[in-house]
């Protein structure tokens, strides 16, 4: 029997899953002033995963508490590479 609550893993590119969130908040990055650099190091992440949506709510979540808790006008770098099979950001 299957849990109601499961859902099926899939691959996904976190790339991908990042540039998504990035693109959602640019808007608020023109509004604080803030620049924010994302330097991949390759071009496909791949991942597997769940609940994607957790994995863009923790991103989203990082992002914006680099955001509102970093004084003045910084500059904020994700760094995105892989290490064999872990994926570092």
């Amino acid at each position: 029997m299957q849990n109601r609550g499961a859902q099926a893993r899939r691959f996904l590119d976190f790339k991908d899953l990042i540039d998504e969130v990035l693109n959602s908040i640019k808007y608020i990055l023109k509004s604080w002033a803030h620049r924010l650099i994302f330097k991949p190091k390759a071009t496909f992440f791949p991942i597997e995963a769940d609940q994607a949506h957790l994995l863009t709510s923790v991103v989203y979540n990082l992002i914006d508490n680099a955001l509102k808790y970093s004084p003045g006008r910084p500059v904020i770098h994700i760094h995105l590479s892989a290490f064999m099979a872990w994926i570092i950001s």
